[in-house]
């Protein structure tokens, strides 16, 4: 008959092993997810600055051709065809976009966001002046 013994091998690794590897771990979680998380931030506020140049660039074509209105809205441009669809905020899709025109010659037209409730990510122009050299 033959024994059944188990002798101790060195396969396998020790228990102060397994928590180093997950102290590293964690370690490298702690500092890949706020940059993730800051990088997530950028791409849905420049996701809304396209938004807000595309409803720029919608209102001058209207403009164009129609003539200066007082009050626009996103859905307005989209049921007369300068929209494909209406563009909503990556931040708050319920929340539409603010469009202001300006009055008398050179006036501005200017796009603003209102997602949350609150001017998450501002005025179109205020992006333009500020943010140029970060890439927005």
């Amino acid at each position: 008959m033959m024994n059944n013994i188990r002798t101790k091998s060195g396969a396998g690794f020790t228990l102060i092993e397994l928590m180093i590897v997950i102290a590293i771990i964690g370690i490298l979680a702690a500092i890949a997810v706020p940059n993730f998380n800051r990088a997530r931030a950028q791409a849905k506020k420049k996701s809304c600055v396209a938004n807000m140049k595309t409803i720029e660039g919608a209102v001058e074509l209207y403009q164009m051709e129609n003539g200066t209105q007082g009050n626009l809205t996103p859905q307005q441009l989209q049921t007369n065809g300068y929209l494909k669809s209406e563009p909503k905020c990556p931040s708050d899709t319920a929340t539409s976009y603010s469009i202001t025109i300006g009055a008398g010659t050179g006036a501005m037209t200017d796009v603003e966001c209102k997602a949350g409730g609150t001017y998450a990510h501002g005025k179109l122009s205020l992006q333009e002046t500020t943010d140029k050299t970060k890439g927005l």
